[in-house]
C-alpha cells in the first residue's frame, strides 16, 4: 500500500492523483529556424545548372542544340516573343515622344525593306501634307501570321501578343493583310463595319470592292476593301508596289485615334478623289 505525505496528500484529498502530475513544456529547446525563400530558390537553381551542366558536358555541340531546343523551347520562343514586342512598342513610344503619331498601318504578312518603308511614308506623308518637323508615319510589318493547322504556332504566338498589345495601347489605326486576318479579325472585334464608318462618297467608290465576312455577332458585315487594283500592289508593280497579299485588304481598327488619316490613306492606295 502507498502512503502520502505532505502536499502529496493534499493532492490525493482534493481527487488529484500526484502520480499523474503535469509536464511542463521543455523550452530550452527551440524549433529550428525555417530556411528563408530566398535561400531555397537560389540553392534550387544552383543545383538545377549543377544538373544540366553536367548533361550538357557529355554531349555534342549538335546534341547540346537538340537537347537545349526539346527542354526549353517554349522558355526560348516566350523571350523571343516579349523582346520583339518590346522592341516594336519601344520604336512606336519613342517615336510618339518625339512627335505626333498621326497614321500607324500594321502590315500583316505584308514585310517590308527598310527603303519600301520610307518610300511609302514618303508617299503618302506628301499626299497628306505632313508635318514632317513634328509628325510620323508608321508602317509596321511586323506582324507574321501562319495559317495552315498550326494556328497556334510560334510565329502566330508572337504576333498575336504584339497585336492584343497594340490595340490595347490604341496604336494601330488600320491593318493591311491577307483575307485570312480579316476573317480571324472581324469575330475578335477589332474592325470597323465600313458601311458605318466611310464618307458616303468614298462608300459608293469602293463599294465593288467590299468584303463581307461574319462579325462578333456571326452577320457579315463590310469590314475590309480589297485594295487589288491598287497601282502600290507587287503585282502591278514589281519595281515600286508594297503590298503583297494577294489580294491585300484594308480594314479600319475599330478604336482607332486617327480617323480621318485613315481614310485619307483608303483615298490615297487607291487613287480615289
Amino acid at each position: 500500500m502507498k502512503f502520502y505525505e505532505g502536499s502529496e496528500l493534499d493532492k490525493f484529498n482534493s481527487g488529484e492523483d500526484p502520480t499523474h502530475a503535469k509536464i511542463s513544456p521543455d523550452t530550452s529547446k527551440k524549433d529550428a529556424p525555417k530556411e528563408k525563400l530566398g535561400k531555397r530558390i537560389k540553392k534550387y537553381f544552383k543545383t538545377f545548372f549543377k544538373t544540366e551542366g553536367e548533361k550538357l558536358k557529355e554531349m555534342t555541340f549538335g546534341e547540346k542544340l537538340k537537347y537545349i531546343w526539346a527542354y526549353y523551347k517554349v522558355h526560348i520562343i516566350i523571350t523571343v516573343g516579349f523582346i520583339v514586342l518590346a522592341v516594336s512598342l519601344g520604336k512606336v513610344v519613342y517615336r510618339n515622344i518625339k512627335y505626333d503619331s498621326i497614321f500607324h498601318c500594321a502590315m500583316v504578312n505584308n514585310m517590308l525593306s527598310s527603303a519600301q518603308e520610307e518610300y511609302i511614308i514618303k508617299e503618302f506623308g506628301n499626299y497628306i501634307n505632313i508635318d514632317k518637323e513634328h509628325e510620323t508615319l508608321t508602317f509596321d510589318s511586323g506582324y507574321m501570321f501562319m495559317w495552315d493547322n498550326s494556328s497556334f504556332s510560334d510565329t502566330n504566338y508572337t504576333s498575336r501578343m504584339k497585336v492584343a498589345s497594340a490595340l490595347a495601347a490604341r496604336v494601330i489605326d488600320i491593318f493591311v493583310a491577307d483575307k485570312t486576318y480579316i476573317i480571324s479579325a472581324a469575330p475578335e472585334g477589332q474592325l470597323y463595319d465600313l458601311k458605318t464608318i466611310l464618307p458616303e462618297n468614298i462608300y459608293t467608290a469602293v463599294e465593288d470592292k467590299l468584303f463581307y465576312t461574319a462579325g462578333e455577332d456571326g452577320v457579315e458585315r463590310a469590314y475590309a476593301v480589297d485594295l487589288s487594283s491598287s497601282k502600290y500592289t507587287y503585282i502591278n508593280d514589281p519595281e515600286k508596289g508594297i503590298l503583297y497579299p494577294e489580294p491585300p485588304y484594308y480594314g479600319i481598327v475599330i478604336n482607332t485615334e486617327h480617323l480621318e488619316t485613315s481614310i485619307e490613306f483608303l483615298k490615297f492606295i487607291l487613287d480615289l478623289e
